[in-house]
């Protein structure tokens, strides 16, 4: 099936549709992918969540003297949506049952990544720090480059961690890219394009040890849970 493009709907259905893509690739990891005394969870980035106020917390405050629940009429108004997506990114974490040591994690990355320079910064440290205790990557990018992120998310990572900088190739703007993590940082990097088919790709487990994510599979199954108005609006003009 080939990659749609996400840009025509709003961001939140593919937020939906990734948690879909991700829980299947879960499942297909825990079912055969994975060799014995490895396992795969989905864990979510919940460092950066705020603290929520309650409900009956947020009742309380009408009616208090002095206290306005309404927005301001400031000149300004602006929203930092990006950021939200700082709490909402899940990785899959594939740990070893010896003392769940936590071996790589697998993350697809979501539209605040592309919007907000604290979410990659949030990320690339969540990276950095993960390669220099021995945790490989694997990134999947298949939302089209933003001002934030002019060759993807890996060009972000790149520039933190690699010599010469990475330029994505022209007419390829989506980007796969599997990280091993054994002393030195090798990239095996996949660009990609809307309309093309995702290749499998290589989950580090050791220097010399990988695993093959079945990436086209799992987006299959997960899009044929999509509503069936979104799959119209983005199989449009689809080759």
């Amino acid at each position: 099936m080939p990659v749609h493009d996400w840009t025509k709907v709003h961001a939140c259905f593919f937020r939906s549709f990734s948690l879909g893509w991700i829980v299947r690739l879960k499942g297909q990891l825990n079912n055969g992918l994975l060799p014995p005394g490895y396992y795969a969870m989905i864990e979510a980035n919940t460092a950066a969540m705020p603290a929520q106020p309650t409900e009956g917390l947020i009742d309380g405050l009408h009616g208090v003297c002095d206290v306005e629940t309404l927005h301001p009429m400031t000149t300004l108004h602006f929203s930092a949506e990006g950021f939200a997506d700082l709490w909402r990114q899940q990785s899959v974490a594939i740990r070893h049952e010896e003392e769940d040591q936590l071996i790589a994690r697998f993350e697809i990355m979501l539209p605040g990544l592309k919007t907000s320079r604290a979410a990659q910064r949030v990320f690339v440290t969540r990276a950095v720090e993960g390669f220099r205790t021995g945790v490989h990557l694997l990134v999947v990018d298949i939302l089209p480059p933003r001002r934030l992120d002019p060759h993807g998310v890996h060009g972000v990572l790149w520039d933190e961690i690699g010599d010469e900088a990475f330029v994505a190739p022209t007419g390829l703007p989506l980007t796969l890219a599997a990280y091993c993590a054994c002393g030195e940082v090798t990239a095996y990097v996949e660009p990609i394009a809307v309309d093309q088919t995702l290749p499998d790709m290589p989950l580090f487990l050791s220097r010399d040890a990988y695993v093959r994510v079945p990436l086209e599979d799992a987006y299959r199954y997960a899009w044929e849970g999509e509503p069936q108005h979104i799959q119209k609006i983005l199989d449009s003009g689809h080759e």
